[in-house]
């Protein structure tokens, strides 16, 4: 982990190192129970995302990305954005994005950073 600018930049590998010192928390596998997409839904989300932006591999944050559990997929340029320290723990537990812990109000990238942008 490295910090710029007051805040956590995380890749996967540093936040798992990490996820070890993070207290046991109860709200990421609460978070993933109550807050499953149904069945297919992340993908079809996924390919509107890719069809609209028109780029093979579109550069996306997702802002508000909790465990990351929807909507990485092999080969995207997704960096995941979330509040929680919590929430990146579990996702880096997947090893499969770039994750960084922002305010969504206050985002820490360049203006024109990413071809799109999912909130959801």
């Amino acid at each position: 982990m490295r910090r710029e600018r007051g805040r956590r930049i995380l890749n996967a590998h540093s936040a798992l190192r990490e996820a070890t010192s993070c207290r046991p928390v109860r709200h990421p596998p609460t978070f993933e129970r109550h807050r499953a997409l149904p069945d297919g839904v992340p993908e079809a989300i996924r390919r509107a995302i890719l069809c609209s932006v028109g780029a093979k591999s579109p550069r996306l944050p997702d802002v508000g990305a909790g465990t990351g559990a929807a909507f990485v997929a092999a080969g995207d340029d997704y960096v995941g954005v979330d509040l929680s320290f919590a929430m990146l723990c579990a996702f880096a537990q997947r090893g499969t994005a770039r994750l960084v812990q922002a305010d969504g109000a206050r985002l820490p990238f360049a203006d024109a950073s990413f071809d799109a942008v999912m909130l959801i």
